[in-house]
């Protein structure tokens, strides 16, 4: 299981920030680097982490409560 590691994207375009443990995708509205570098570091700060396997539990379950 991938740690829970924030890893920052900066090409021409916006800064886009990504969770090394459940590839969860951040982005700002800011165009500055810094200013867009540290809403998304604030942003990955308050995210809940969610590993595939607790992704799949929970479709599993949703799965079941639809039928």
């Amino acid at each position: 299981m991938a740690k829970r590691k924030l890893r920052l994207l900066k090409r021409g375009g916006p800064t886009i920030g990504i969770c090394e443990g459940c590839l969860a995708q951040f982005k700002s509205s800011f165009t500055r680097a810094i200013a867009a570098e540290a809403e998304i570091r604030v942003r990955f700060a308050a995210h809940k982490c969610l590993h595939a396997h607790q992704i799949a539990a929970k479709m599993h379950a949703n799965m079941h409560k639809v039928v």
